[in-house]
């Protein structure tokens, strides 16, 4: 394990309905950015007029591995991104937040950094995701690159199964691994891209900060 994949790992967790993840039962992946906020894909939580009063039925589950969290919360809002027609495709507005119903402290989690640049054309990154078939198991793709990059949607050359979605794109910076982005879809057969994945917003980073 290479420095700082720990606490990665401890920061990305499961996310779905109910309490305990089950095999086959839909899911995705988030990563803890805040004590309380949790950064994801727009399709991971509910949509339409009841989504207020639905989120409260999911969990997240950091660090989720082998039946065991570091720390869990109940959801309690959503936070959408705004729409931005600058970060070019549909695609794009693919993320959000959702604040937590408690703050977990960073003595059972320490939320991950955002990196501060986009994601450049071949530069290596690391995606993790909890498969819908498997769980209990973080699945790592170490040996990543960026592919091509267009707006605000990164093609990547690793593949991502049902449940990545929502998953972290990490890029190891000197003090350990930022968040960059936050896989959004699976590859198409016979295209090059394995997975694809899109950038956080500015809104989205001012509400991390705390802004």
């Amino acid at each position: 394990m290479a420095p700082g994949d720990a606490a990665a790992l401890a920061a990305v967790g499961w996310f779905g309905r109910g309490t305990r993840p089950a095999a086959g039962q839909g899911n995705c992946t988030l990563t803890l950015v805040a004590p309380d906020l949790i950064l994801t894909a727009g399709h991971c939580v509910p949509g339409g007029p009841d989504a207020a009063r639905e989120i409260g039925a999911f969990t997240f589950l950091a660090g989720w591995a082998g039946g065991r969290a570091a720390a869990g919360a109940r959801a309690a809002e959503i936070i959408r991104a705004a729409p931005d027609p600058a970060r070019g495709a549909p695609l794009a507005g693919d993320i959000a937040l959702v604040r937590l119903n408690r703050r977990i402290a960073a003595a059972e989690v320490a939320p991950l950094p955002l990196a501060d640049g986009s994601m450049e054309p071949g530069a290596p990154v690391m995606t993790i995701g909890h498969p819908i078939a498997a769980p209990d198991v973080a699945e790592r793709q170490e040996d990543c690159r960026v592919l091509q990059v267009e707006a605000a949607v990164a093609a990547l050359d690793c593949p991502a199964a049902g449940g990545y979605s929502g998953g972290p794109v990490l890029s190891m910076e000197w003090d350990g691994w930022h968040v960059a982005g936050v896989v959004v879809a699976r590859g198409r057969g016979g295209e090059a891209a394995g997975s694809y994945a899109v950038t956080v917003p500015g809104d989205l980073r001012a509400r991390i900060a705390g802004r």
